[in-house]
């Protein structure tokens, strides 16, 4: 008998709902896939170095929850393929992902980033996330499923510095809308969220370091703090259940409101 994880809901919205979550060693994707194991749901745990995931499968597990973890490094299309079969191969199925796992360039000018930097990003945010559409795809094909990918509020406003970043996640949102629209027939949905600056444990030790700095970046919010990882996770949450079965193509940013803010100035 499942066991309800405490937290902030115990509705158990996706019992019986089987899939994985990339990225899922630390940050956003570990908050991810903790929720989604606290509603219910049987998770693959992944991300391209065990260690982290080893960790977040042990959170689940000791609070009731069901999780196996695979290594995946999604830029390759093969690892990818493994994560979908060991996915089926513990669950049964796949009724949905969190295709969460991705990386940002080194901040630089553009006529400074190395073309073999821009190549790295676009294959692990641009390719990886394409390659775990199109199987995720091939294994919700008779039965549906939901889909959300971890994008970012770069892709849409960018910012200086980070051109390879802000074109992939550019390229993403407009992946999912693309995903959504053909396989909508399908029953499957495709939505994304962009998170906005989320206490992640990176940008924690960064406060560590520099307080003043967190206050500065909470003064653009208008509500007036940073975002948590397990609100982004709610967010993921909604999109994958039941009671969003008539959202798809959506592009949810999870910011307290910052990206209205930047627009409204």
């Amino acid at each position: 008998i499942f066991q309800k994880i405490p937290g902030n809901s115990n509705m158990n919205l996706l019992n019986g709902k089987c899939g994985l979550v990339t990225g899922a060693g630390s940050g956003i994707g570990r908050a991810s896939a903790i929720t989604l194991a606290k509603e219910g749901a049987k998770v693959m745990v992944s991300d391209i170095l065990e260690s982290g995931i080893i960790e977040t499968v042990k959170i689940i597990e000791e609070s009731g929850g069901i999780a196996q973890y695979c290594s995946c490094d999604i830029s390759k299309e093969e690892d990818v393929k493994k994560l979908i079969d060991a996915t089926i191969s513990s669950f049964g199925k796949i009724d949905f992902a969190h295709n969460n796992a991705g990386i940002s360039n080194n901040p630089s000018p553009l006529t400074n980033i190395s073309n073999e930097e821009f190549d790295k990003v676009m294959k692990v945010d641009v390719y990886g996330t394409y390659y775990c559409i199109k199987h995720e795809f091939l294994a919700m094909k008779k039965t549906g499923g939901s889909i959300v990918n971890t994008v970012s509020e770069t892709g849409m406003t960018s910012v200086g510095n980070l051109l390879p970043y802000a074109t992939a996640k550019a390229g993403v949102i407009n992946m999912t809308r693309a995903a959504a629209m053909e396989r909508g027939p399908l029953g499957i949905r495709v939505n994304s969220i962009s998170p906005g600056t989320t206490m992640t444990p990176t940008l924690e030790s960064y406060f560590q370091m520099l307080p003043e700095q967190e206050l500065i970046m909470a003064s653009g919010v208008p509500m007036g703090r940073l975002c948590k990882p397990e609100e982004q996770a709610d967010a993921v949450v909604f999109l994958i259940s039941d009671k969003a079965s008539m959202i798809t193509g959506l592009n949810l940013s999870i910011d307290g409101g910052a990206l209205e803010g930047q627009f409204s100035k």
